[in-house]
């Protein structure tokens, strides 16, 4: 495996277990509070998944980045899919 497919296979466990630990924070609140919460704290919710799997893809872009002297569009764009496949299965769990 190249180190891009490295990198796109630990960003996927990582938007993972990010998105599932996301979950089950509603599954708590849910149980604890008898009611799901409200549509604002979900948006809060998945804007705040959005924000921190952004993040961790920039993380991982800058490290590549350093380490071989250039940015990867594929990379990227790929990280970018992964992004955007992760909010939309999310929103379906909800």
């Amino acid at each position: 495996m190249d180190s891009e497919q490295e990198i796109l296979s630990v960003f996927k466990d990582i938007a993972h277990a990010t998105s599932q630990q996301m979950l089950d924070d509603i599954v708590i609140i849910t149980t604890t509070n008898g009611e799901r919460p409200s549509f604002e704290k979900l948006m809060q919710k998945l804007k705040l998944l959005d924000k921190e799997l952004t993040e961790k893809g920039v993380q991982l872009l800058e490290k590549q980045k350093a380490e071989t002297g250039t940015l990867s569009e594929p990379l990227t764009n790929a990280i970018k899919a992964e992004i955007a496949a992760t909010v939309e299965a999310f929103v379906k769990k909800l």
